[in-house]
């Protein structure tokens, strides 16, 4: 591919993003790396999602923005619109993952 990488090994990229994300606690950063499309739920080669990461570091921040936005991929994932999916979320977990 000429110039452009592949958007399987770019999400691989944005995945492993996440998880060190997770690992430093870097609440921005995780919210970006989910926006881009990186999912709370995949497993490292360990077996680990972000959430399992976040909660071994102890970076209870990350965690609470990582649930919410799991929350928000299941919702996103299912048989919904986004009008669907504000409304699933209630108001603090919309405040958790919109915070800077």
């Amino acid at each position: 591919m000429s110039g452009l990488q592949d958007p399987k090994h770019r999400l691989n990229d944005i995945q492993g993003q996440l998880w060190e994300a997770a690992r430093k606690g870097d609440t921005t950063e995780i919210r970006r790396l989910v926006v881009l499309g990186a999912k709370v739920d995949q497993r490292d080669e360990n077996g680990r999602t972000a959430l399992h990461i976040a909660s071994q570091y102890q970076h209870d921040e990350a965690y609470k923005i990582l649930l919410a936005a799991r929350e928000m991929q299941t919702l996103v994932d299912g048989p919904f619109d986004a009008r669907t999916l504000m409304q699933g979320l209630d108001n603090e977990k919309r405040r958790i993952f919109k915070e800077n």
